[in-house]
């Protein structure tokens, strides 16, 4: 169920999960709420829907979810750079190795 916060101007805009058309309702009725209130939406394509409405006298910032985002995305790049360095003295081992083993003699059994 989606949140949905009355504006300065007592109304609140809606929109259908299915069809994601926007609608504008007034809610002047709504203006002196206390607490969130559960209420029913039917849409013109027919879906019938539920939100909360709140009214807040300001709304959240979003700045600690970005944050949380960006350090998330810096974490997957710092992974990934490890993991290619991982991958790249793996290589580099295997690589010496192989030039160990091709400059090492060759030794038959004769039966």
């Amino acid at each position: 169920m989606k949140k949905a916060f009355i504006s300065s101007d007592n109304t609140i805009t809606f929109e259908c999960p299915k069809c994601n058309k926007p609608r504008t309702v007034d809610v002047s009725n709504y203006k002196n709420l206390e607490k969130a209130e559960r209420v029913k939406i039917k849409c013109t394509c027919g879906n019938t829907y539920y939100a909360l409405i709140e009214k807040r006298k300001q709304f959240r910032k979003k700045i600690q979810r970005e944050a949380q985002r960006a350090q998330a995305a810096q974490d997957r790049a710092r992974k990934a750079i490890e993991d290619a360095a991982a991958a790249a003295e793996e290589a580099r081992l295997a690589e010496e190795e192989l030039k160990k083993a091709q400059e090492s003699p060759l030794n038959f059994i004769n039966k």
